[in-house]
């Protein structure tokens, strides 16, 4: 979860996005695939508990 709050701010709070667009690109990139590390872990636990 840290990981994926880290890279969302900094993706949110980059300044002259247009200058540096390679760089944004991959840390928006990188949370984009933090997300998808949180949801796959909320689905194994909801799984998990509702013994699927």
């Amino acid at each position: 979860m840290p990981t994926l709050m880290n890279y969302t701010h900094q993706s949110f709070n980059l300044r002259g996005r247009d200058s540096i667009r390679p760089y944004y690109a991959l840390i928006s990139n990188i949370a984009a695939e933090e997300g998808g590390h949180i949801e796959i872990v909320t689905a194994a636990i909801y799984q998990k508990a509702e013994n699927l």
